[in-house]
């Protein structure tokens, strides 16, 4: 029975799922959602298996796993993978603790509070049209209320980070401290498990892609972080990191459908105007 996996191309978690499933030769099946201007991760279809109303999700043999560490490790039970496995206890509790690291590490808000340009201008916008949509369903599907009143406290949790530079200065903090540790670590070893690639390695490296993708490279790919430059070099040109589609960069295409979608035509050709001149990624 093939595993079907709900997901986001540019998804940070959906990226962990995909990378991994690829180092362990596992297919997917993989069904996209538009978590854009769409908003498809709020249907009451997908909220029924995924309450949180976040991918990736995975529906496999009638086993539904959200979490993309715990969907990683239900794939490598159900397949009995060998790959991204910690040959002994040691190497597993290394693996664990550098997995907890970079969860600790709030990807959306580093990402929300960094992003400028067009994409920035739309990421904002989109926040009181989440919590327009989310009122608006919660009303009509009173059997999910309950979901969609959490989702909706979250996302003005994430509305008033965005309004408070210190937490997001502390964030920012924490996080290059915590790649400073990472360069310690990797100066000692050539994979963040231990002697063998974990799946340690695959949220690690998702990570530093996405740092990139941010435009916040400088954060390690410098003299001050040596091991962690040579490892992220290793990691970005295997084949798994290509097979999966881990983006370093937000495709131009995407960037333009989904300002057509959320604004029209006209903020479209703005935002293609400001990538001509450098104003956002490409």
């Amino acid at each position: 029975m093939p595993h079907c996996l709900y997901h986001h191309r540019l998804s940070f978690s959906s990226q962990i799922v995909r990378l991994a499933a690829r180092e362990m030769n596992i297919p997917l099946v993989l069904i996209e959602l538009d978590i854009g201007p769409r908003l498809e991760n709020y249907d009451p279809a997908y909220m029924a298996i995924n309450p949180r109303g976040v991918v990736p999700t995975l529906v496999d043999n009638g086993a539904i796993v959200t979490d993309c560490i715990r969907i990683v490790r239900h794939l490598q039970r159900v397949t009995e993978s060998s790959a991204l496995v910690s040959p002994d206890n040691k190497a597993g509790e290394m693996d664990c603790f550098w997995i907890a690291r970079q969860q600790s590490i709030p990807e959306r808000e580093l990402s929300y509070s960094v992003i400028r340009g067009p994409l920035g201008v739309m990421a904002r916008r989109s926040l009181p049209i989440r919590k327009r949509r989310l009122k608006r369903l919660a009303v009509q599907n009173p059997g999910l209320s309950q979901f969609y009143q959490a989702k909706l406290e979250d996302v003005r949790d994430w509305a008033r980070f965005l309004n408070e530079p210190q937490k997001q200065a502390a964030v920012a903090a924490r996080t290059r401290k915590t790649l400073d540790q990472l360069e310690c670590h990797l100066a000692k070893s050539d994979y963040v498990a231990g002697g063998a690639r974990g799946l340690s390695d695959i949220v690690w490296t998702v990570l530093l892609a996405r740092l990139e993708l941010l435009g916040l490279g400088d954060w390690f790919m410098t003299d001050r972080h040596p091991a962690i430059r040579a490892y992220y070099d290793r990691a970005r040109n295997s084949q798994p990191f290509a097979q999966a589609d881990i983006y370093r960069r937000v495709p131009k295409s995407l960037l333009l459908t989904s300002m057509v979608q959320q604004h029209g035509r006209a903020a479209a050709e703005i935002a293609a105007a400001a990538a001509l001149i450098g104003l956002c990624w490409n």
